[in-house]
């Protein structure tokens, strides 16, 4: 690009961000499914502990904590509260990978 004369601009913009969105898509897919990860946080944190009063007690930790248990009873639930969680993610991650597609152009190396 440098011999055909290119400006700095053209060149970042021609070559180098095409080169770096599929980086960039990958990225924001995978911190869009992150989401619900973060949540437990506060456990490792707080070495276990689950706060005051329960502060710290997350939907994930919750499913957590009842496959760790291995109670019959809550195994039903915790499924349960695991396979809406995976129908409510499913359409966002879909959609991201989706929008993230359009955005970034095919580029073969």
């Amino acid at each position: 690009a440098k011999l055909d004369g290119i400006g700095f601009f053209r060149e970042l913009f021609t070559i180098y961000c095409p080169l770096v969105m599929s980086t960039i898509s990958a990225f924001i897919l995978t911190s869009v499914m992150s989401v619900f990860s973060f949540y437990l946080v506060p456990m490792f944190l707080s070495g276990g502990n689950i706060g005051v009063n329960g502060s710290m007690y997350t939907i994930p930790w919750f499913i957590f904590e009842g496959a760790q248990d291995g109670n019959g009873d809550r195994l039903v639930d915790i499924t349960t509260i695991g396979m809406i969680f995976s129908l409510i993610m499913l359409p966002i991650i879909w959609l991201t990978k989706r929008i993230t597609d359009k955005l970034t152009p095919d580029v073969n190396f």
